[in-house]
């Protein structure tokens, strides 16, 4: 089984080198690995396997392929366990509300999990669909094509409820909140892309 990650060429990267795309995008993996990744063909170019100095043309289809084999190979992180049930879909299905139970308290836990299975939180400028909203909201240089790609503000992600232990008594704690009105499912906001 295959799991892949795609993402489109815009014009800003037009012109540009496959590889020198993905190693300045993509920054969890060095130039050479990116550089096994396309001649083994795990990186598609429209579809085809391509070469690592092929020029990107704007609406090109970048395409990385995820064997299982692979996955399991490379973690280096440590192991997460997150459970994730669907409470409701929305916009034709394009978007979906759920509810996400961590079991373990890792960082960035359920935003990385998220976009790693295909499914990045609306709002999310580190995890989301697109890594360039990121540098470019680093920089304080958001557009307005990225607000409307981003869809909010902010993550759609809210505790709405925390368990724990009293720091000093130890007593055990639940502290509850409303879900904000500007995540809750209606039409025009929604939590994360379709699941």
């Amino acid at each position: 089984m295959k799991r892949k990650a795609e993402t489109r060429i815009k014009n800003d990267n037009a012109g540009q080198q496959l590889l020198d795309f993905l190693e300045q995008r993509f920054t969890y993996h060095e130039r050479e690995t990116w550089r096994a990744a396309v001649t083994s063909e795990r990186i598609l170019q429209n579809g085809v396997a391509t070469q690592p100095d092929a020029v990107l043309q704007t609406g090109d289809l970048i395409t990385y392929l995820i064997g299982e084999e692979e996955i399991s190979n490379n973690l280096s992180g440590k192991y997460a366990i997150t459970h994730f049930h669907k409470l409701s879909q929305h916009l034709d299905g394009k978007y979906s509300f759920l509810e996400i139970i961590p079991e373990t308290g890792r960082y960035h836990q359920i935003r990385a999990t998220l976009l790693s299975l295909g499914y990045p939180l609306l709002g999310d400028k580190m995890y989301g669909c697109n890594e360039t909203i990121f540098l470019r909201f680093c920089k304080g240089r958001l557009t307005a094509e990225d607000h409307r790609e981003l869809r909010l503000n902010r993550q759609a992600l809210h505790a709405r409820e925390l368990r724990l232990d009293h720091p000093e008594t130890a007593k055990a704690m639940k502290i509850t909140a409303p879900i904000p009105s500007d995540i809750m499912p209606k039409s025009s906001c929604l939590f994360v892309s379709s699941w």
